[in-house]
């Protein structure tokens, strides 16, 4: 990755891509309904190799190169990354919602979703809502989980597509490159982040 991207965004002294909104914690009916409520403010660097030097963002030697960074950039608009951002995406969720958004610019993206129906409480890792659909994804690291994720994630496509019959209701497993061999063996329905973009 090229560290030296940043040239700042003009009028203001923190680049916007340091720092972004994120929605956690939201119910999919809001997601759905687009009810946004206030958003929380979420680090992008998941090593703390951000600096601010006369308003531009200085990389510094503790970076990793997973690139989350610059694909937050509003200045770039070829969204270009490479496997080695599968590292903070799977270790964290706020940084999957950073990842979604900027790849998924017009749609509501939320993380960490809570639902509603005839079964306790449940949480989906992120939810992409578009204008007539929303996608499930499930961050799947242990790909000998699926099937317990799978029936759960179709319960709550289930309940949804009850409460909402005219919305397109899709889930998607994301699991790491290394994993998507054994996956695909198991004929598990999965993609790898590479393959992000064709989700929608």
């Amino acid at each position: 990755m090229d560290n030296n991207f940043c040239v700042g965004c003009p009028g203001i002294q923190q680049p916007l891509c340091a720092v972004k909104d994120i929605y956690n914690g939201i119910t999919l009916n809001e997601v759905i309904s687009k009810a946004k409520k206030s958003a929380s403010k979420y680090l992008v660097c998941h090593k703390n190799a951000i600096k601010i030097e006369n308003g531009a963002m200085v990389i510094t030697e503790k970076c990793d190169s997973c690139g989350l960074c610059k694909i937050s950039c509003s200045n770039q608009l070829e969204k270009e990354y490479d496997k080695k951002i599968e590292k903070p995406i799977f270790a964290e969720l706020g940084k999957l919602n950073i990842f979604l958004s900027n790849i998924f610019s017009d749609a509501l993206v939320a993380t960490e979703v809570k639902t509603e129906g005839n079964f306790r409480q449940k949480r989906i890792d992120a939810v992409i809502g578009k204008e007539n659909s929303v996608i499930l994804i499930k961050v799947l690291a242990n790909v000998d989980k699926y099937n317990f994720y799978h029936r759960s994630y179709e319960e709550v496509m289930k309940e949804y597509k009850n409460k909402y019959p005219e919305l397109g209701i899709n889930i998607v497993f994301i699991v790491p490159e290394s994993k998507i061999k054994k996956a695909r063996q198991l004929e598990y329905d999965v993609i790898c982040i590479d393959e992000i973009k064709s989700i929608v």
